[in-house]
């Protein structure tokens, strides 16, 4: 659905645009980083208690699920757990 006028996402076409490229770079790496975070918050609210490792797991899950098979997403999602939950001596 998109409910924004063409003579509007001209304009903002054109604006982004007058931007450098690694200014477009940088602001498409914190759009990602936005929603990463906005991801990562849904979650907390949902599974409080969770740790470290299956809260990073489980927004890496959200993010890539049809990028790996389920095998290979689960082996993904149990090294993360893992490598974030470990205890330091």
């Amino acid at each position: 659905m998109s409910d924004t006028p063409n003579h509007v996402r001209r304009i903002y076409a054109d604006f982004i645009m007058q931007k450098s490229d690694i200014d477009r770079f940088n602001m498409g790496f914190e759009m990602a980083d936005t929603g990463q975070k906005m991801v990562e918050m849904n979650l907390i609210r949902q599974h409080p208690n969770w740790s470290v490792g299956q809260l990073k797991a489980a927004v890496f899950e959200r993010i890539y699920r049809t990028d790996f098979s389920a095998d290979e997403m689960n082996r993904i999602m149990e090294a993360m757990v893992m490598f974030h939950d470990q205890k330091k001596d």
